[in-house]
């Protein structure tokens, strides 16, 4: 959350943790109910955003294909605890 602008770290805690609906939002903030609207979306986006930006440097992969990598790391360790395979060969 720290990572967040203000706005958009005070918008959902209003929203979520102090259960405020988007008319009261607005009321506290003083702002039109489709800036409301915005904000929230924003903020949820940017609160994803966020974590996913720490879990990715947590977790030492990249956005995009780490499934795809774990799944032929994995592969290529089966492989290669089975050893060669020779088709011709059987005993």
């Amino acid at each position: 959350m720290r990572a967040l602008p203000d706005h958009f770290r005070e918008v959902p805690v209003l929203r979520e943790l102090e259960d405020l609906s988007y008319r009261e939002l607005g009321d506290v903030m003083d702002i039109p109910m489709g800036t409301v609207m915005s904000r929230v979306s924003r903020a949820r986006q940017a609160l994803h955003d966020a974590l996913h930006d720490e879990l990715t440097r947590f977790s030492g992969r990249e956005r995009t294909g780490s499934h795809q990598q774990e799944r032929k790391e994995i592969a290529t360790h089966e492989s290669m605890k089975r050893g060669p395979r020779n088709k011709a060969m059987r005993w």
